[in-house]
């Protein structure tokens, strides 16, 4: 019986063990896990301080100074990297940036890296400065909250507006215009981008001009622009009607990355 009883409590001494070690082995990976990213995305951070003269550790507080629930780590680190590569050296201006393009893909349901990656070409080619606040983001949210264009159709269509771009006539403001003005026509994607491709070859010469070769008129495209003007905070809505989704749940996975 005496045997029996130890042989009871050496089984339950085994079983806790066992747990013990999984729980262990969990932390161990966790933790691994943990510095693993650490290291990757400091070491990001570090050559993006290199790019804009500055330091990893300075880096570092700008990281944690714009991420939140809804821009994680992550995305943040490869955002300013995108910045830093866009020729952006202002810290200030890079953390606006950063935030208003994360205001835009909260609103369409994209990341701050793509958006920034699909956009800052469009900002370079019409020579403007990148955006610092959202609402000079307002013009793409509208299109693609009023139309079937996604902006990575727009990004492609832009390749080619941006081998002629100075030379067209047209504004960043008229190129979302006339995107609206073929997509309510039924023409969008892969046939919006192929018009685009004629048109612009067509126009660079400057013979016709790419609402001519388009077969679009200046006051279909100022309709729509009308309609962007009016849209004003439209952002910042939709950005703030995503946020009000996350879970305590997420809240927490941010903390735990900003700890990481």
């Amino acid at each position: 019986a005496m045997g029996n009883k130890i042989g009871h409590s050496l089984k339950g001494v085994q079983t806790q063990l066992r747990v013990a070690g999984v729980a262990f082995t969990a932390l161990g990976a966790t933790g691994l896990k943990m510095v693993s990213d650490a290291r990757q995305v400091n070491a990001q951070l570090g050559q993006t301080a290199i790019t804009i003269g500055s330091t990893t550790a300075e880096m570092r507080k700008m990281v944690l100074a714009t991420t939140d629930v809804s821009f994680g780590v992550k995305s943040v680190t490869a955002t300013f990297e995108l910045l830093a590569r866009a020729g952006v050296r202002n810290k200030t201006e890079m953390v606006a940036s950063a935030k208003a393009f994360d205001a835009l893909a909260d609103a369409t349901g994209s990341s701050a890296e793509e958006v920034a990656n699909t956009l800052i070409p469009a900002f370079k080619t019409f020579g403007l400065a990148l955006p610092q606040t959202s609402e000079e983001l307002d013009k793409f949210t509208w299109l693609a909250k009023n139309t079937t264009i996604d902006l990575s159709e727009f990004g492609s269509v832009m390749q080619y507006v941006a081998m002629y771009g100075k030379d067209l006539g047209v504004t960043l403001d008229d190129m979302i215009g006339i995107m609206a003005v073929l997509e309510s026509r039924g023409i969008s994607g892969s046939a919006a981008t192929r018009l685009f491709r004629t048109a612009v070859t067509q126009a660079k010469d400057g013979a016709i001009t790419l609402n001519e070769a388009l077969g679009i008129t200046q006051e279909e495209i100022d309709g729509f622009n009308q309609k962007i003007t009016e849209a004003q905070g439209l952002t910042d809505r939709y950005s703030k009607a995503a946020e009000e989704q996350f879970s305590i749940m997420d809240k927490l996975k941010q903390k735990w990355d900003e700890a990481s």
